[in-house]
């Protein structure tokens, strides 16, 4: 059994291998052509890679280009300031927010209302199509005024920004955000609402943490088996390794599948969500381990709801305090670095080695896709017995659930 999977980002199939009515194997097979990426930013000038990096994903070009420029930036021993920080984290959470009303209203939504894609979504749910639409000009809107525009960032570079917004952008923008925390909430109980497929499967979650806030900028990793290390020590726990029957790289936490993404996150960072988002949990009955990879749709959700607020109470300080103009300050000088930041589908890993010239040598990205796709092989495998007596197109379409339920890119993991 073979079948392309719609509704995520970037092309592939699923393939079982059924023998006597058992599953002998289950792959992800991604379909995406590689464009090495890597290969393309040596010998550039480190000021290139945040801009050709943002290019690997049209959905989430500004992690690539934050995490990038974290990496450069502990190459070459650059230090920044607080507000930098915060501007940087602000546009995090816009990424975050538009990234999973898309894949929450447009891909998973249609498969549980019974409608097969998202413009018979707009048409037979013009609510649920409006709330997406609404929340997604929000998340571009926060990375607009701080980035210089939604796709792409400008303005934030290697040792700070080149342009800041002036008071009544932010006065504008608090506006929106005040007023889209109300559809995030609507759209958290929409989705616990609905009736997931029974799978579960405990996983070990990998993702920032800091025992002060609900971190996705800067923090070490946590694993939720206890282990916990920097972003420069990655490798020693992460190991991206190439399986013949796809373009995609697979990795594997000390030799073993794992988890990442929006579920790694709430599971290791559960207590630092904000007190409006924890109290709505636990009236919702929402509560930690979630182990279910459908529960990453949930993760999700939760995760919007908590960003507006934070984004709110953030912008009303910015307002307070002012922003101070800083422009970047630096000398160029070798190293090696890597930046760690979390995307949407969970932690991503940038490392790059610069000369003396300020040329690129070496480059390598770890994409969050590349560390889910062995869960999502190995969770195929469990959801099949569940499901063998279902006519074939209906098995078919709840596997595709479960892998829209980990929203893949396959784009990404094929960079």
């Amino acid at each position: 059994m073979r079948k392309r999977v719609p509704k995520i980002e970037g092309h592939a199939l699923f393939y079982l291998h059924l023998k006597s009515g058992r599953i002998k194997d289950a792959r992800i097979v991604g379909l995406n052509g590689e464009r090495f990426t890597e290969g393309l930013v040596r010998g550039r000038h480190f000021e290139d890679a945040p801009v050709i990096t943002s290019r690997i994903c049209g959905i989430c070009p500004t992690i690539h280009n934050l995490t990038s420029i974290r990496a450069i930036e502990e190459a070459m021993e650059v230090k920044v300031s607080p507000q930098t920080k915060t501007l940087r984290r602000l546009m995090l959470y816009g990424q975050l927010i538009q990234s999973h009303a898309l894949h929450l209203y447009l891909l998973v939504l249609p498969d549980y209302l019974g409608v097969d894609n998202a413009f018979l979504l707009q048409k037979e749910h013009p609510e649920h199509w409006q709330k997406a639409v609404n929340l997604k000009k929000v998340g571009d809107k926060i990375i607009e005024v701080f980035a210089g525009r939604a796709t792409h960032p400008i303005s934030s570079v290697v040792g700070g920004f080149t342009n800041y917004p002036q008071k009544e952008k932010l006065y504008e923008l608090l506006k929106m955000v005040s007023l889209a925390k109300e559809d995030a909430l609507l759209m958290l109980r929409l989705f616990n609402s609905l009736v997931f497929l029974r799978l579960n499967r405990p996983s070990n979650y990998l993702a920032l943490s800091s025992p002060a806030s609900y971190e996705i900028y800067d923090a070490k990793i946590k694993s939720s088996q206890g282990q916990v290390f920097s972003a420069h020590n990655h490798k020693q726990f992460v190991k991206e390794i190439i399986r013949p029957y796809t373009r995609t790289k697979f990795g594997l936490f000390e030799g073993k599948e794992f988890m990442v993404g929006a579920i790694a996150r709430i599971n290791i960072s559960f207590k630092k969500l904000e007190p409006e988002v924890l109290k709505e949990l636990d009236d919702l009955k929402i509560s930690t381990p979630l182990t279910s990879p459908f529960q990453n749709i949930i993760a999700q959700a939760v995760e919007v709801y908590n960003f507006c607020l934070v984004t709110e109470k953030e912008i009303m300080k910015l307002i307070d305090a002012g922003i101070k103009t800083e422009f970047p300050d630096f000398k160029t000088k070798p190293g090696t670095g890597v930046g760690a930041c979390e995307a949407p589908r969970g932690t991503l890993y940038h490392q790059y080695s610069i000369d003396n010239n300020g040329k690129i040598i070496d480059c390598d990205i770890v994409t969050p896709t590349v560390q889910n796709l062995p869960s999502l092989e190995h969770d195929i495998k469990l959801l099949y017995p569940q499901i063998k007596d279902l006519p074939e197109e209906e098995q078919m379409r709840k596997i595709e659930m479960l892998v829209r339920a980990y929203d893949p890119c396959i784009t990404c993991a094929t960079q």
